[in-house]
C-alpha cells in the first residue's frame, strides 16, 4: 500500500514540477491549484 501512495506522490510531484516548467517556459503566469 505505502508503495503505492508513494508512487502516486511521486507522479504528482513530477506532474506539478512539469506543469510548472511548461509556465515558464511559455512565460505564462502559474496556476495556484
Amino acid at each position: 500500500m505505502q508503495l503505492t501512495v508513494k508512487a502516486l506522490q511521486g507522479r504528482e510531484c513530477s506532474l506539478q514540477m512539469s506543469s510548472a516548467f511548461q509556465t515558464i517556459a511559455l512565460g505564462q503566469t502559474p496556476r495556484s491549484t
